[in-house]
């Protein structure tokens, strides 16, 4: 049996071999493929590796580069995720972001809270309830305001944490208090504006009255007053034209306070301004026993400014008058003009009481007379707010030095002017003489005014126009139908009726085929530059102020009328 055996295994040897060699062959190949999909597998795990890096680095720099500081608790409020922002916002020391415990950093930042009691009890129920969407204000102790935004994080619709971004809203708090600070004092400046504007024309009207027939009764001369009265009236004109200045002024600081005064930018002869104002104030000057003069010896055109003509004279004249009242009988007031490096320096100096250092400092604030409201010099405190403000707005800086009891210096530098113009003409005086009677100038007026003292004002004046037939409408319906019956020469019209506005009465007349080419120029105590240019806008050929001035009014009569030369 022992040999059988044996023989047979001989002859199974071969196969079994075979099958040996097979299983071998087979694992080889099974080891190869094992090998093969390992390395694919690890491949595919490296850049399934590098894919995930790359989402995280992107995450990280998405939460680096948001505005608000990020922080993402868990459901155990654990810290998950933060941004340098978070711990910037509310100091946050390494130590305790190390733990990343979300408990110990809600203390921490409810510590900085006006109210941590009420924030802390607000975090409380926010854990009951992970997936509430919040979003809230807090004060901080140090004076900054904090916006916060709550979310909860889902992975697959499944709540697994919590979102919280903080934004510091300090400054746009601020910026939106500016914001409502400065809507409330426009509207402030518009309500004082509106109110000044209103008190002018109620001031202008009774003004107008007593400027203009008091210089109609001084045009008339000795032969209709007598000496005393021609004095008494001088002195009812003096003290009305002291009256229009302070009305001037206050319109002036209105305009200053709501930044709505402009200049213009012409070629100004200064000397020859220089030289109008000291006329204009010889007289104050003569009265007070200060000597006035000009020292300016430069070559012709040196004196060339960029400048407003009509307010470098308010300046110059403000400058001159505070230098004759605040000086001494026998003093002196001398106005010194020198080029400076493509400007000119001009200079108003006085010998007269000064001003000592702590006045110096409250020069310039509005209506402080720096103690001189007690003497009988009169005055506002305005003036030189304002000039300083019109130098400014031309180019200039207005500056002082003084002395007490020594005088006064008062200076400002104007651009020079490109090309040379030629000067104004001087503005002098007219009510000694009176105007020219100018028979010549013939024509129909028909002035519409509901205000009988104006009504008869007109009247005088325009009979120095004997020629002129003046007709009178009440309102702008009877002024309206009077100019479609008969249609005037020139139309003068007040901008305040009692029925309709003067703009209603030109547009009417406008639409009206005849009235289309009538000549019509607003007459009105209505004195605002912007209500001024919105006549001139509207179709007005010409605006006159109230109180009226006859050389003006007459002008504009002539302009009109007069036949040509």
């Amino acid at each position: 049996m022992n040999k059988l055996s044996a023989q047979a295994a001989q002859q199974d040897l071969p196969e079994i071999r075979l099958a040996a060699l097979r299983t071998a062959h087979s694992i080889q190949a099974l080891h190869r493929k094992t090998q093969r999909e390992l390395v694919e597998a690890k491949r595919e795990l490296e850049r399934r590796a590098h894919a995930l890096s790359a989402t995280v680095s992107l995450l990280n720099a998405a939460l680096e580069s948001s505005p608000d500081g990020l922080v993402v608790v868990d459901l155990s409020y654990r810290v998950v995720a933060h941004n340098r922002r978070y711990v910037a916002l509310w100091g946050l020391p390494v130590e305790l972001m190390a733990h990343d415990d979300g408990l110990a950093l809600t203390r921490f930042v409810a510590s900085q809270f006006r109210d941590p009691v009420a924030f802390e009890a607000r975090v409380r129920a926010l854990r009951q309830q992970p997936e509430a969407e919040l979003f809230d204000t807090f004060e901080l102790r140090d004076g900054r305001t904090f916006e916060r935004y709550v979310s909860p994080q889902r992975i697959d619709q499944r709540c697994v944490g919590t979102v919280i971004a903080w934004r510091d809203i300090t400054e746009r708090r601020q910026a939106d208090a500016l914001r409502v600070a400065k809507e409330v004092a426009e509207a402030a400046n518009r309500g004082k504006s509106a109110f000044v504007s209103r008190m002018s024309h109620e001031l202008r009207t009774p003004l107008n009255a007593i400027l203009g027939f008091s210089e109609v009764l001084m045009m008339g001369g000795p032969q209709t007053l007598a000496a005393p009265q021609q004095q008494q009236v001088e002195r009812i004109h003096a003290a009305g034209g002291h009256l229009l200045l302070l009305i001037e002024d206050l319109l002036d600081v209105s305009r200053l306070d709501s930044d709505a005064m402009a200049v213009r930018s012409d070629a100004v002869d200064a000397a020859a301004s220089v030289h109008d104002a000291v006329r204009s104030l010889q007289s104050m000057a003569d009265l007070r026993g200060v000597s006035l003069a000009v020292d300016a010896d430069l070559a012709p055109g040196a004196c060339q400014v960029q400048a407003d003509r009509t307010r470098l004279q308010q300046v110059l004249l403000n400058l001159l008058s505070n230098a004759i009242k605040y000086n001494r009988t026998g003093g002196s007031v001398q106005v010194r003009l020198q080029p400076v490096a493509g400007r000119l320096r001009i200079e108003v100096v006085d010998d007269g009481i000064g001003l000592d250092p702590l006045q110096l400092q409250g020069l310039f604030q509005p209506f402080n007379r720096l103690g001189r409201e007690h003497t009988a010099v009169p005055g506002t405190g305005i003036g030189l707010v304002i000039s300083r403000k019109l130098v400014e707005l031309m180019g200039g800086t207005l500056e002082v030095r003084s002395v007490p009891q020594q005088g006064s210096v008062f200076s400002f530098e104007l651009p020079s002017a490109e090309r040379p113009q030629p000067a104004a003409r001087p503005v002098t005086a007219a009510l000694a003489r009176g105007p020219v009677l100018r028979r010549e100038v013939t024509g129909r007026v028909l002035y519409i005014d509901d205000d009988e003292v104006n009504r008869l004002l007109m009247q005088a004046l325009l009979a120095f126009r004997p020629g002129v037939v003046l007709q009178l409408a009440v309102d702008g319906a009877s002024g309206i139908a009077a100019a479609q019956q008969a249609p005037p020469d020139l139309l003068l019209i007040d901008m305040r009726l009692p029925d309709i506005g003067g703009l209603q009465v030109l547009q009417a007349l406008r639409a009206w085929p005849p009235g289309q080419g009538l000549p019509c120029v607003a007459v009105s105590a209505n004195a605002m530059p912007e209500e001024i240019a919105e006549a001139l806008r509207s179709g007005f050929d010409g605006y006159i102020t109230k109180p009226l001035v006859v050389d003006r009014l007459l002008a504009e009569v002539d302009r009109v009328l007069a036949p040509p030369t």
